[in-house]
C-alpha cells in the first residue's frame, strides 16, 4: 500500500524432497509505525513468534546515551 513502503519479511524454508517452495511471509510496513511480531521459522512446518516492538525497545532502552545520540544525530556530541 502506499501508505506502507516497506516491506517486513520472513521465509519459510522449502523441502526439495517434498516438492514444496519456499514462501515468503510479507507484512506492509511504514516508518513510525509499532513493529508486529513476525515469524521465525525452525523448519518447513515450525516457528515462533519474534517480538520486534518489545525487543527493539529492550534494546534502545539499553544503549548509551551517546550511542543514542549518534543515532538520532549521525555523529557523537563532541565531534
Amino acid at each position: 500500500p502506499a501508505d506502507e513502503p516497506l516491506l517486513l519479511s520472513s521465509y519459510q524454508v522449502g523441502d526439495d524432497l517434498a516438492e514444496l517452495s519456499p514462501v515468503a511471509h510479507l507484512e506492509p510496513f511504514r516508518v513510525g509505525a509499532t513493529l508486529p511480531d513476525m515469524p521465525a521459522w525452525l523448519d518447513q512446518d515450525y516457528c515462533v513468534n519474534v517480538p520486534l516492538e518489545s525487543t527493539y525497545t529492550a534494546a534502545w532502552d539499553s544503549c548509551p546515551a551517546d550511542v543514542k545520540y549518534l543515532v538520532e544525530h549521525g555523529r557523537l556530541p563532541d565531534e
